[in-house]
């Protein structure tokens, strides 16, 4: 328990603003939370949910991208295994994760496949069974729209882009091609 409150006040580390330490941390606790009791316990009594969704939008504002897409792939994993535990999922919806992991997912537009496999996956875990939380996600602003565009494989802009520039590829695999997962996870979340 004292190695998990460690972890925690490294993932918090604003004031230094240390992306390495972050990431680490939020990469190792994404390794701890293995178990159901450990997710449980960080999401009830930790407060990760509004840390993780304060990380994503904080990341979202900075203008390097590669230190952001760290951080947030980091994020968007520690939710991923966080919303295993269906105790979670009520929490995590309600504290703000679905509309977090929504305006996360237009960094795919930057060729990056984990942010816009995980975030799909994500909300597919948290809505999955719930028609509430489904709801809760068709009311997130732009949240349909943004899962449409990735089940049809249509690129965002790159941030920072002005109109009539090119678009990215929407994902791309190892081998430079499209990743058509991420595309089959996102036409699947919309047809729940």
């Amino acid at each position: 328990e004292p190695f998990v409150c460690v972890l925690l006040a490294w993932a918090r580390d604003e004031p230094r603003n240390d992306e390495a330490l972050r990431a680490g941390a939020l990469w190792v606790l994404s390794n701890v939370a293995r178990s159901e009791r450990v997710v449980v316990d960080l999401v009830a009594n930790r407060g990760v949910v509004e840390l993780l969704c304060a990380t994503l939008r904080a990341e979202l504002r900075r203008p390097d991208i590669a230190d952001r897409t760290r951080i947030v792939e980091a994020a968007l994993a520690l939710l991923r295994n966080l919303a295993v535990a269906r105790a979670n999922r009520d929490p995590l919806a309600e504290g703000g994760a679905l509309a977090a992991v929504v305006e996360a997912l237009p960094l795919a537009g930057c060729k990056n496949q984990h942010v816009a496999f995980d975030g799909v996956v994500l909300l597919s875990a948290l809505v999955r069974g719930s028609p509430r939380r489904r709801r809760m996600l068709a009311d997130v602003p732009s949240a349909l729209g943004v899962v449409s565009q990735i089940a049809k494989g249509v690129a965002f802009p790159p941030p920072g882009s002005k109109p009539g520039q090119p678009t990215s590829v929407l994902v791309v695999g190892p081998d430079g091609e499209k990743d058509l997962r991420v595309q089959y996870e996102a036409a699947r979340l919309l047809a729940e």
